[in-house]
């Protein structure tokens, strides 16, 4: 499990950070501030019964963390979760000697992250609350002994350091932001630039295979014209048409579907269901395992990995193969999926040539199952390789 999850490119309105990051570092705030109260009890700096006080309330932390991974769902944005974790540190350094106490500076540490998390209001709210709390630690009457007065916690400095902290943080959250939205637009550009350049590769090549059944037939009419045709002439004809058929079927179904996609969380287990049990019904037998992964969600387009499954799958029945193993493994923050079939396998030239449309070496093949396939992998962010052995191995991995 990564410490940080990034989302997805965002709009402006949508939060930065995920909510995952805030509930993740807070495991290491309670850890740290359990280890120095440990120490402030060994120097008698605080007593036994303040320390089992702050206890009490970092187990009511740990028992909301637990409750928070637990979700799949995240109840609490990020100012939830910023709000909680400002009071639940305020409350431990009040009953731990208020701003007597130096550790009361773990409060400035809202000030360098709520530019980060939150929108500019939201930011503001938490560092007023952020300087309220400040004040409220000096009215603390709990023990808190020291002997160094470069302890001691000066409430306009600690405020005047605060607010210009917040001040850095919040341009440089503007310039990520502005750098963000950037970035999106460069990678709208490619991504024109790549649709126009796949458009020119499949009709060039569309245009090579017609092409070529399109001169056998002008030839066999203009025979046929001078009266020199013969049985042989329609035969070739009749293929050369058939050629064109198929040519111009696979060029319908590259034609993308007007609903527009929408990407969300995509249960991998229910795809993979339903797509063997529509191609099982008249094609190769398909099995499942999943057995080494629960719960697969992926981001990404339903449509799009039913038509990828489905591409494979019919690739696999194209080639011979009489059973298909799809099995799905969980790595870290990774699904790998792949597809074995004990079919012909792939020619060391389709293998070389990966990628490329028209890359096929079957009769009237057109090579775009297996170019739709990458196409909706790359689409989706993940990555596939194939390899030959007793058949085909199709290794693709995706992001949890």
């Amino acid at each position: 499990m990564n410490f940080i999850s990034f989302p997805k490119l965002i709009s402006k309105n949508e939060e930065i950070f995920s909510p995952h990051l805030l509930v993740r570092a807070r495991w290491a705030l309670v850890f740290f501030m359990a280890i120095v109260l440990m120490l402030f009890v060994e120097v008698q700096a605080i007593t036994f019964q303040q320390f089992s006080s702050s206890v009490i309330i970092l187990l009511l932390v740990i028992l909301f963390n637990n409750f928070q991974e637990s979700r799949k769902v995240r109840v609490l944005g990020n100012f939830g979760q910023l709000l909680i974790d400002l009071c639940f540190i305020s409350l431990i350094i009040f009953i731990n000697g208020g701003d007597r106490n130096p550790f009361s500076f773990l409060l400035i540490l809202t000030s360098l992250f709520t530019p980060l998390f939150l929108e500019f209001k939201q930011s503001v709210v938490l560092l007023l609350l952020s300087i309220l709390s400040l004040y409220i630690q000096s009215f603390s009457t709990y023990q808190f002994w020291h002997t160094s007065e470069f302890l001691d916690i000066n409430f306009l400095i600690t405020t005047v350091v605060m607010s210009s902290l917040w001040t850095f943080m919040s341009w440089f959250s503007y310039i990520i932001s502005r750098s963000r939205e950037y970035l999106e637009e460069v990678v709208k550009r490619d991504l024109r630039i790549s649709r126009l350049q796949t458009i020119g590769a499949l009709t060039s090549g569309f245009c090579h295979e017609l092409g070529t059944p399109l001169g056998s037939m002008r030839l066999c009419v203009d025979r046929i014209k001078s009266g020199r045709g013969n049985d042989f002439d329609i035969k070739v004809l009749e293929e050369s048409l058939q050629t064109c058929e198929v040519a111009l079927k696979s060029m319908v179904m590259q034609s993308q579907n007007d609903e527009k996609l929408e990407f969300n969380e995509v249960d991998i287990s229910q795809v993979l269901q339903d797509v063997a049990s529509s191609f099982s019904e008249n094609h190769s037998s398909v099995e499942i395992d999943t057995s080494n992964a629960k719960d697969i969600y992926v981001l990404g387009s339903r449509i799009s990995f039913y038509r990828l499954f489905f591409d494979l799958f019919e690739n696999s029945a194209d080639a011979g193969a009489s059973n298909i193993t799809v099995r799905v493994d969980k790595k870290v923050d990774t699904y790998i999926m792949s597809v074995n079939d004990n079919g012909a396998g792939f020619p060391e030239s389709v293998v070389e040539n990966l990628g490329t449309p028209f890359n096929s070496t079957k009769k009237n093949g057109m090579g775009i199952g297996l170019y739709n396939a990458m196409t909706y992998v790359d689409l989706l962010g993940g990555h596939m390789e194939v390899s030959n052995s007793n058949g085909t191995i199709i290794k693709m991995s995706f992001k949890r």
